[in-house]
């Protein structure tokens, strides 16, 4: 199976679904993104989404009111601190607060605050873990008076490596080097990959991603 990387992330389509629907049976495929100049072969790629929070507390005048007011910023920093402790590099996985907004004058104690949240997996049960714990982060308030929701949108599953995966990509860097172009190396790669979608659908031999055409 030979397959195109679309870049617009699907946008109003099921090309996920069809993807994984016809990639089922196949002896293995060629995801064909652009190729590295390294000549390595991408064996997997992370997945993630984007999580948005939004914190809403008491707006109030910081100095004649300041015991009224409840600090949406000062709730969202104690959870900044929780969302990016989430991250476990062993595993492959980051989560980095990347926007944060909130406030409205210098002398008034932000009713609102919101977060966007870049989450990043290499592996679907590290997805399991870090949606539950942003439910958690979520839930827990802080300051007395302020309240949190928060939505994630995912925008890629994880292309996760192996073992057969691994298998071809070794297969074709011999049959590169017996053919004169050069060595192959292996490499993992941080953005999404519609790679994902066949490993989803357990092709034998899985896939090669970061070939050019």
């Amino acid at each position: 199976m030979f397959l195109g990387d679309e870049e617009k992330g699907h946008q109003q389509a099921n090309t996920p679904e069809l993807i994984v629907e016809h990639a089922r049976g196949a002896l293995c495929a060629f995801n064909m993104e652009t190729g590295l100049v390294s000549n390595q072969i991408c064996i997997g790629r992370k997945g993630g989404g984007v999580a948005n929070f939004t914190v809403t507390g008491v707006g109030a005048h910081s100095g004649n009111d300041f015991l009224k007011g409840r600090n949406s910023i000062a709730e969202m920093a104690h959870k900044t601190l929780d969302l990016q402790a989430l991250t476990d590099l062993e595993k492959g996985t980051t989560v980095s607060v990347t926007i944060i907004k909130g406030g409205t004058v210098p002398n008034g104690i932000p009713p609102e605050c919101s977060a966007d949240v870049d989450v990043r997996y290499e592996i679907l049960s590290e997805r399991d873990r870090v949606l539950t714990s942003l439910k958690e982060i979520s839930d827990k308030t802080y300051i007395d008076g302020c309240s949190t929701a928060f939505e994630y949108n995912e925008y890629m599953a994880p292309f996760e490596t192996t073992p057969d995966g691994v298998a071809l990509a070794d297969f074709v860097a011999k049959v590169s080097q017996e053919s004169g172009l050069g060595e192959m190396g292996q490499t993992r790669l941080g953005g999404g990959s519609d790679a994902s979608y066949i490993t989803i659908a357990k092709v034998p031999t899985h896939l090669l991603d970061g070939c050019a055409w």
